[in-house]
């Protein structure tokens, strides 16, 4: 499978480069063969791992040359704009998190895959930090806390909020449109929600770690080591077994649209 690398504004271009020909080397059928630099000069380490690649400006020039492609940039708020024609065209998308700024944004991307048949993923490395008896362990509270910035200039409250809702559906899903209660004092955000059985309560602290607290009990927290590489695979397994079912669209949907809706909160710019 032809791969087109998109966005080199961030620290992941690399490794997913040298992953890339890791598996290219072990004799999957996967290879690197353009990046789409939006302007940005690549980094010389990615050009000495990447030399035949073939350097193009914008994401619509990868149309034709690929038949994946891997979003690691940082501007979420472009991607309906970078990434659906791609999609529409039978493009299958690995994107970088979050998949969204606003959720109508989302639903266009999933609404694009479904047209073009292609498998969209945007998940992040914390979703794989979630242990199975996490999800079993029968506890009605639930918080989860972790560093969000509302004034990120790389994404606002999403850049790294996506995290907490990603955690949050994992655990225990998310409902449509829950009530929520949101506060804000100084940088530190704080969401309540209902969610089933579950009282839910989600702290964006810039100065914290990540962390999920279950039934009053604290558990830290990390990604695997490999995380990334285990979203690289997970990716291509997807393109050889497409689905877009409607859990597939909640997975991708419903973190974003839970985090515009805190961070609108939080700015002030809509009741909770």
């Amino acid at each position: 499978m032809r791969i087109g690398l998109l966005g080199v504004d961030s620290s992941r271009p690399v490794r997913v480069v040298t992953y890339l020909g890791q598996v290219a080397a072990a004799g999957a059928p996967h290879r690197l063969v353009a990046i789409a630099t939006e302007g940005a000069a690549p980094p010389v380490e990615l050009r000495t791992l990447a030399p035949e690649a073939e350097l193009v400006e914008q994401a619509n020039e990868l149309l034709g040359r690929v038949d994946a492609v891997i979003d690691v940039g940082r501007r979420a708020g472009e991607r309906r704009a970078r990434l659906t024609a791609l999609l529409e065209s039978g493009v299958h998308v690995l994107a970088d998190k979050p998949l969204a700024r606003r959720a109508v944004d989302a639903e266009a991307l999933v609404a694009a895959a479904r047209r073009g048949h292609s498998a969209l993923a945007a998940d992040s490395g914390y979703r794989g930090a979630v242990e199975p008896w996490m999800r079993t362990a029968g506890a009605t509270s639930v918080e989860i806390s972790g560093p969000a910035d509302l004034g990120s200039p790389s994404g606002g409250l999403a850049f790294y909020g996506i995290h907490h809702a990603q955690i949050l559906h994992e655990l225990i899903g998310l409902p449509p449109s829950p009530r929520l209660r949101v506060a804000r004092s100084g940088p530190v955000v704080t969401a309540a929600l209902t969610a089933g059985q579950h009282q839910v309560r989600l702290c964006f602290d810039p100065g914290s770690a990540f962390a999920v607290s279950i039934g009053g009990v604290v558990h830290a927290l990390d990604p695997p080591a490999d995380y990334l590489e285990r979203l690289v695979d997970r990716f291509l397994a997807s393109c050889a077994d497409v689905r877009l079912d409607s859990a597939w669209a909640d997975r991708l949907c419903a973190p974003v649209r839970l985090v515009e809706r805190i961070e609108a909160a939080a700015s002030g710019q809509s009741p909770t």
